[in-house]
């Protein structure tokens, strides 16, 4: 899981600045820098819920029973 955890926080960063360097070309930085972090946090949360739910079904499929 700490895995996932550091290639989220990857995905955040890496959206951040290419929102920053798309909003520096539009002169617009910070409303870049913004979006970038936006995009950057669903994408941490896609990735850590991908990754939770393969933990449920897993838990499902070995479960007690």
């Amino acid at each position: 899981m700490k895995s996932k955890k550091q290639l989220g926080g990857l995905i955040f960063v890496g959206c951040m600045f290419a929102g920053m360097g798309f909003g520096y070309f539009m002169d617009q930085m910070l409303g870049g820098m913004f979006i970038g972090m936006g995009v950057g946090f669903i994408g941490r949360a896609i990735l850590l819920l991908s990754d939770r739910e393969k933990e449920v079904t897993d838990y499902q499929d070995h479960g007690e029973g």
